[in-house]
C-alpha cells in the first residue's frame, strides 16, 4: 500500500522537533528500563520509565485521593489532560505510601499495594535460572517484558506486553484480536471499568455492546440491519483488526475508515469513550490539544444505556439530555445512567388491577417485546398488552413492505429515543401524569475541547431578529399549512376512493418540500410516489452519514445555501406526510409542532 506524501515532510520535520524537546526534557528525570529485582515506588515522582522518543511514559498515575494505579501514558508535554493509554489496575487502586510496581527476581512483575497484598500480575514467574526478564517502554507505547540472555543481550523473546492486555485505548500498529477488547471507563473522572466494550463478537463482526448491571444490548452496528447492508462480512475468522500510523483502520470483517487528517504521521489514539462511542483523537498543532478526527456513532441518542431505564434521551441545541418516562422519576439525580423509577405501583398482574394507556409521542423504547404479533389492530394491539400482566406498554407501528400494523408489548422501557410513531404506556386507572417534560441537568459529556470534530460553524448574535424571524416564519407557515389543508380537503370531498386521497397527501407533502429535494422528479402520482421511495431509501441508510444523505437528496441549485439539520427534519415531516396508511399521517397540529421542534 502507498501512502500519501502531501504531509509526510513537514510532519516528519514536525515530529522530529518535538521528539528532540522531549527526549531533553525527559531524558534525565526517568529510568530507560527497569531489570530484575528492580522497583518503581508510588512516592518517589521521578520512578517512571520513559520511550527513547520521550512520547510515552510508565509510572504510577492518581486516580483518587491518595489512591493510584500504574498506567502508561502520553509526555505530559503531549497532553495537558492525562492521556492514559492502558493501566494495569484499573479496578483496583494502590495506597500513595509504600505501593511499588517490581519486576522478582523469578521474573514476575508485580504490584504491591502499601507493601502487602498484590492486587496486579503478569504471571511470568519460574523462568529459567540461565535467564532474567528487563522491562523495557517501546516508542510505540508497548509496555514489553524482555527475555535477557546470560550475556545481559535482550532478546526476541517476548514474555508479556501490554499491547495484548488493552484496556479501553488502540495505538497506531497495535492489534485489537478475538482474545482482546476495549472496554470503556465508568465516568471521565472514575478510570474504572464501565459498561461498554468494543469487541469481536462470535460471527466474527466488530461490535459496541452495552453491559449495564440490569440488562446488556448490542447497538454497533445497527442490529436493526443485516450484517452484510452495514458492510460487514462474517467468514473470516481471524478477528483482527489495526489502526496504522497515517489514520487508516481496517478490520477483518470489512469495517474499515480513514481519520479526518489522514496521511499524517502524528500521535494518534483509538478510545472506546465512557459515554458508550468510539472515538479517534489525534494531536492537533496546538499544545497538548487533541481533537475528534473521527467516531462511530453521529446520533448519539441511539447509544444504548446512556439515560437508563424508563427514560428518553433526546438532542437539542444544547447537546444531549435525557428525560424520565411520564410517571416515572430519577432514581440518582448524580447518575443517569441509572434511570428512572416509576412513581406508581407497577404490579398489573393483581386480578383487581384496572389500568388505562396514555400515549406517548414520537418516542421509542428500542428492543425487549415479548413477541412481534403482525397485521394487528389498535384495538387488538391494546387487549394484547393487557392479557401480559408485565407489559409495560405497547408500539403499534405501520410496516410499509407489507401493508398492515404491527404490534410490540414491552416488557421493559429501556434505550428510549425521540422518534417517528407513537409509544403507550401502561399505568393504574387512577393514576394520572402530565406529558415528558426535560430535566434541568444535564449529562456530563466529555470536556467540548476534547470531542469537538474539526469543522467551524457560527452563530448569530441577533436575538430580536431571530424572534421577529421565527414569528414572520410561523405566520408564513401557518398560511401555507392552511392552504395546503384547503387543498387537501377539496381533494378528498372530489376523490371517493382511498388511492386519490393517498394522492393528494403526496401532493400536499411534495408541496412543504418544494425547492428543497431533487428536481429529477416530476408531479404526477406515479412520480411522487417513486420520489417518496427514493428519499425514505436514502435517508434510512445509517452507513451514512446524515449530512451526506441531506446532500445528495436536495436539489444541487441551492449550492450550500441551506441548514442541512433544518432540511433534515423537514424531510422527515414530508416522509410522515406521505404514509400509505391515512392514520400513521400526523396532524396538522403535529407538523407545525415537529417544524417547529
Amino acid at each position: 500500500m502507498r501512502y500519501p506524501t502531501r504531509h509526510y515532510f513537514s510532519s516528519a520535520l514536525s515530529i522530529s522537533f518535538l521528539l528532540g524537546f522531549l527526549c531533553c526534557q525527559s531524558s534525565s528525570l526517568s529510568h530507560d528500563y527497569l531489570s530484575q529485582g528492580s522497583s518503581l515506588s508510588v512516592e518517589n515522582p521521578n520512578d517512571f520509565l520513559s520511550s527513547p522518543n520521550g512520547l510515552f511514559s510508565a509510572g504510577f498515575h492518581q486516580v483518587g485521593n491518595n489512591t493510584y494505579s500504574f498506567a502508561v501514558r502520553f509526555s505530559e508535554q503531549l497532553c495537558a489532560h492525562a492521556c492514559v493509554v492502558w493501566m494495569a489496575n484499573r479496578d483496583q487502586p494502590v495506597n500513595g505510601r509504600h505501593s511499588k510496581l517490581s519486576l522478582t527476581n523469578n521474573g514476575d512483575l508485580i504490584l504491591n499495594d502499601a507493601g502487602h497484598s498484590v492486587v496486579w500480575s503478569t504471571n511470568t514467574g519460574n523462568i529459567s535460572v540461565k535467564t532474567s526478564s528487563q522491562l523495557q517502554l517501546l516508542d510505540t507505547g508497548n509496555l514489553v517484558l524482555y527475555e535477557v540472555d546470560l550475556s545481559g543481550q535482550i532478546t526476541n523473546i517476548v514474555r508479556w506486553q501490554s499491547f495484548d492486555h488493552p484496556t479501553d485505548t488502540l495505538l497506531p500498529n497495535q492489534k485489537l484480536t478475538r482474545a482482546a477488547s476495549l472496554l470503556s471507563s465508568r465516568s471521565r473522572r472514575n478510570c474504572s471499568l464501565g459498561f461498554y466494550k468494543l469487541y469481536f463478537d462470535n460471527d466474527n463482526v466488530l461490535r459496541l455492546l452495552f453491559n449495564g448491571p440490569e440488562v446488556s444490548s448490542v447497538y454497533w452496528p445497527s442490529p436493526g440491519r443485516a450484517n452484510w447492508r452495514s458492510g460487514r462480512l462474517t467468514y473470516n475468522d481471524s478477528r483482527i483488526a489495526c489502526l496504522d500510523s497515517f489514520g487508516n483502520f481496517s478490520s477483518s470483517d470489512g469495517f474499515k475508515f480513514m481519520s479526518a487528517d489522514y496521511g499524517q504521521e502524528i500521535p494518534r489514539r483509538l478510545r472506546t469513550d465512557f459515554d458508550g462511542n468510539i472515538r479517534l483523537y489525534s494531536l492537533s498543532g496546538k499544545k497538548g490539544e487533541w481533537t475528534v478526527s473521527w467516531q462511530a456513532m453521529s446520533r448519539p441518542c441511539r447509544i444504548h444505556g446512556i439515560c437508563g431505564p424508563n427514560s428518553l434521551c433526546r438532542v437539542n441545541h444544547t447537546g444531549r439530555r435525557c428525560t424520565c418516562a411520564p410517571g416515572h422519576e430519577r432514581v440518582d439525580r448524580s447518575d443517569w445512567s441509572r434511570g428512572c423509577k416509576p412513581i406508581f405501583n407497577p404490579d398489573f398482574c393483581s386480578n383487581n388491577t384496572r389500568v388505562r394507556f396514555q400515549k406517548l409521542a414520537r418516542a421509542n423504547f428500542y428492543g425487549y417485546y415479548n413477541l412481534e404479533f403482525e397485521n394487528y389492530t389498535f384495538e387488538r394491539c391494546q387487549r394484547k398488552c393487557l392479557e401480559i400482566c408485565s407489559c409495560k406498554g405497547f408500539q403499534f407501528r405501520f410496516i410499509e413492505d407489507k401493508g398492515y400494523f404491527n404490534c410490540y408489548p414491552k416488557l421493559r422501557l429501556v434505550n428510549g429515543y425521540r422518534a417517528a410513531g407513537d409509544i403507550h404506556l401502561k399505568f393504574p386507572q387512577d393514576s394520572q401524569f402530565s406529558s415528558i417534560r426535560p430535566e434541568r441537568s444535564r449529562l456530563q459529556c466529555p470536556a467540548a475541547n476534547n470531542y469537538e470534530l474539526q469543522r467551524i460553524y457560527t452563530r448569530s448574535n441577533g436575538d430580536r431578529l431571530l424572534k421577529f424571524l421565527l414569528i414572520f416564519a410561523l405566520v408564513i407557515g401557518g398560511i401555507e399549512t392552511m392552504a395546503i389543508l384547503l387543498v387537501w380537503l377539496f381533494v378528498i370531498r372530489s376523490r371517493r376512493d382511498n388511492g386519490d386521497d393517498s394522492k393528494a397527501y403526496h401532493l400536499a407533502a411534495t408541496g412543504l418540500t418544494g425547492g428543497v429535494l431533487h428536481p429529477n422528479f416530476g408531479g404526477s402520482e406515479q412520480e411522487n410516489r417513486r420520489l417518496t421511495s427514493w428519499v425514505r431509501e436514502k435517508m434510512n441508510n445509517e452507513g451514512v452519514p446524515v449530512a451526506n444523505r441531506i446532500e445528495e437528496i436536495k436539489d444541487h441549485s441551492l449550492e450550500g445555501e441551506y441548514v442541512w439539520n433544518k432540511v433534515e427534519a423537514l424531510v422527515a415531516v414530508a416522509l410522515q406526510c406521505v404514509a400509505e396508511d391515512r392514520y400513521e399521517r400526523p396532524t396538522m397540529r403535529q407538523v407545525v409542532e415537529m417544524l417547529r421542534g
